[in-house]
């Protein structure tokens, strides 16, 4: 870097806006030729085949080993390498052109090194999606696309290295040097209070705050039978609340922070479901409120940043599609729990210099980690980002170390004080960390994945792509304004909020679905939203030559932009489909919707103390009736001190309603079990430290009247030919039969009494 930053000069006749504005070429191609060699390398290189005899059944049928990670990294890399080597040759280039035709020169360079960058993108992209055509009828994909992809990376390659069609001092590139002549470092506003930093968190509260918990609770288990609460957040808790150390004795796959706050909270209230939800949505009003700080601090004037957080926070509603946001909590804030306190106090260090600043931030990383171990460790990375920059940029290196060392300790100790609380003392020991870590450790190796190469829907991978296009722009950018030693703290942070969100894109590579590209979006909406601010603050600058006075051009302006800008936004949603954005709103079962449409009653709830799972159609009462009996009995032998282990598919629900620890240490013990490994692990603990009684499920077949009351999607198949665990129902169903008798029979429970 300090061999580029003294070889990155600017001529003395060329403006350092109009250079680095052409610059915007050369990063726009190396982000291109990224996108490029990651689609070509995602098509021809096939991950190491798995050794299925180590799989259970349901392991064998989930596991789908990809190495996108690894390819994607190397091409974020690659291409942060090809820009830095495109800025050096079009430096080079124009040294040795006549100054008369510079500004030509550079504003060819960047019209048609754009022009390139984003035609090739786009002919990739099209080119990969007529190649996987052939993975999904397992055919060979034909030479001739990759030739194409070889075609258009030469043509790349041709546009950097001469950098355009020649520079000549035309009317065109006099406007464009008019056009970006002024102070290239401009003064932000000052920040006021206003009544929309008021406004913003009551909308936001009325948008976002969900009444009706008790019945989003039952909705979600008619769907999934609550899955996804099971193992983010309801099994390590229940786990927890009875005594029972995270990590070790019971899973906590997303991380500890929310399994902590729940087993907290329900020390005052009944453990419910629903009360995981309100608490969740609550969070999300705050999160979002942090949202429009942040804006607050970064663009400063009210009216745009309110603007703002409400595009991020529609985006969360539509971003899902038909897919209720809180059906999977950890594609919502509760995922990324601390990020936005963590920006906050970077733009705060940005503005003081305080190292206070410094602490605040390493200490909502730290519990970033906490709350959302793998996110946690992205934007721990990113933070490691934005101190190198920063000390980079002011050449201040002893002073950014001292804000890193005060970043670091107050992270490491913030984060190992909540894994001891976590682990109740336990994390001397090299299992709590083997726990802690699992979710990464194992489910970064095929579990649960999608390769991208095989992606059903065409909008999810364009998404993808065209927002890791941008990361990588935002990134290279940054990068190129530190190889000139000409970086400031716009560049700086925008960088940052880019490498997080390039990290955060390989969990979409990891767990790539439909719906999960909606989250990440945020970040570059932040950085979008930063770049609109700083291009207004430059036209108000222009401004000022103008006659008008000074307030009156600047209540003119504000006005005239927030006209413009609420015209853009009516026009979107007018011009967007219903199903798009007007119903996921529309649906979305906030305080403002229940006011709209009316309070609905609870109904049948499956859970009566405290009421949860509630909005049950009536043609559920029979079952809920079974279920309830079947949970009397689990409470009764819960307070008798019995221990208890429930054998089924279902998750946590039945150690909710007995008001006991899970036996199994996984939340969902039967998804749970994906190696031979694991499943000898829990037949040998059912065998050697055996429960007092079991509660399990008679076998069904297919026209089975159980499998009418009790739909697979609330409660699983059970033993049922077809179900996914055949061969664990098997060696767990042999050990009940051996060592258990059984008690009682209530709809196709049965509770088994240890010999």
């Amino acid at each position: 870097m300090i061999r580029l930053n003294r070889q990155l000069r600017i001529p003395e006749s060329t403006s350092s806006r109009l250079y680095f504005t052409s610059l915007l070429g050369p990063v726009l191609l190396g982000s291109a030729m990224a996108v490029q060699l990651m689609l070509a390398s995602v098509l021809v290189v096939d991950a190491p085949a798995p050794d299925v005899s180590r799989l259970t059944d349901y392991g064998a049928f989930l596991f789908r080993p990809e190495i996108d990670v690894a390819l994607y990294l190397a091409s974020t890399v690659a291409a942060v390498t090809l820009i830095l080597a495109f800025t050096l040759r079009l430096n080079v280039r124009l040294r040795s052109v006549d100054p008369r035709a510079a500004d030509g020169f550079l504003l060819h360079s960047l019209l048609a090194q754009s022009f390139t960058a984003i035609a090739a993108t786009a002919a990739s992209t099209a080119i990969f999606f007529s190649a996987r055509e052939y993975l999904q009828t397992d055919s060979t994909i034909p030479a001739g696309h990759f030739a194409l992809f070889g075609l258009v990376a030469a043509v790349c390659l041709v546009a950097a290295a001469t950098g355009g069609p020649g520079g000549t001092q035309s009317k065109w590139a006099a406007r464009f040097r008019r056009l970006l002549q002024g102070d290239e470092r401009i003064a932000p506003p000052a920040l006021k209070r206003s009544w929309w930093d008021l406004a913003t968190p009551v909308g936001l509260a009325a948008m976002f705050y969900v009444p009706s918990w008790r019945q989003a609770a039952g909705d979600f288990f008619l769907t999934e039978s609550l899955f996804h609460w099971d193992y983010y957040a309801m099994g390590p808790t229940l786990g927890f609340h009875h005594g029972l150390a995270l990590g070790t004795d019971v899973s906590s796959m997303y991380g500890v922070g929310w399994p902590l706050v729940f087993s907290a909270l329900f020390s005052w209230v009944p453990p419910s479901y629903g009360r995981m939800i309100q608490v969740g949505s609550v969070y999300a009003c705050i999160y979002l409120t942090g949202i429009y700080v942040l804006l607050r601090l970064l663009i400063r004037r009210p009216l745009p940043a309110a603007i703002g957080t409400g595009l991020v926070s529609l985006q969360m509603l539509v971003g899902m599609g038909e897919v209720p946001i809180w059906l999977f909590p950890s594609l919502t804030p509760m995922r990324f729990a601390f990020d936005v306190w963590c920006f906050i106090a970077l733009a705060m260090h940005q503005r003081t210099r305080r190292r206070l600043w410094a602490a605040v931030a390493g200490a909502a990383a730290g519990l970033a980690v906490a709350f959302g171990t793998d996110t946690g460790l992205y934007l721990g990375a990113a933070c490691g980002f934005y101190w190198v920059c920063t000390a980079w940029m002011e050449g201040r290196w002893k002073e950014r170390f001292k804000d890193l060392a005060a970043f670091g300790v107050t992270s490491v100790g913030i984060l190992l004080a909540v894994l001891t609380v976590a682990g109740r003392g336990r994390i001397l020991i090299a299992d709590f960390w083997l726990g802690w870590l699992e979710s990464i450790l194992e489910f970064g190796g095929g579990f649960a994945q999608l390769p991208l190469a095989t992606v059903p829907n065409t909008v999810t991978v364009v998404s993808f792509l065209a927002i890791f296009f941008a990361y990588v722009t935002f990134v290279g950018y940054c990068v190129v304004r530190l190889a000139h030693g000409r970086a400031g703290h716009f560049e700086v942070f925008n960088g940052f909020l880019a490498v997080y969100g390039l990290l955060l894109l390989m969990h979409f590579l990891g767990r790539s679905g439909d719906y999960t590209p909606a989250r990440l979006w945020i970040p570059l909406a932040l950085i979008v939203i930063h770049l609109a601010g700083r291009t207004y603050d430059h036209a108000a600058a222009r401004r000022e030559a103008s006659t008008q006075p000074a307030g009156a051009r600047r209540r003119a302006a504000g006005w005239a932009t927030s006209l413009a800008a609420g015209l853009l936004i009516v026009s979107l949603l007018l011009a967007a489909p219903p199903s798009l954005i007007v119903d996921p709103v529309r649906n979305y079962p906030g305080l403002a919707a229940s006011q709209l449409h009316g309070t609905q009653p609870d109904g049948l709830c499956l859970l009566l103390n405290p009421a949860d799972l509630c909005g049950l159609p009536e043609d559920m009462e029979q079952m809920a009736t079974e279920f309830r009996a079947v949970a009397g009995q689990l409470r009764n032998l819960a307070d008798a001190g019995m221990t208890l282990a429930v054998i089924d598919e279902t998750g946590s629900l039945f150690y909710l309603a007995a008001d006991t620890a899970p036996w199994s240490r996984y939340p969902r013990l039967f998804v749970s079990l994906h190696t031979q490994h694991k499943l000898a692990e829990v037949v040998e603990r059912l065998r050697n430290h055996p429960p007092d009684y079991v509660l399990t499920r008679m076998p069904t077949s297919v026209d089975s009247a159980h499998l009418q009351r009790y739909p697979p999607s609330m409660f699983g198949l059970g033993p049922h030919p077809h179900t996914p665990y055949a061969d664990t129902w098997r060696r767990l169903g042999a050990v009940v039969s051996e060592r258990y008798a059984l008690e009682s029979t209530t709809g196709p429970f049965e509770l088994y009494r240890h010999n």
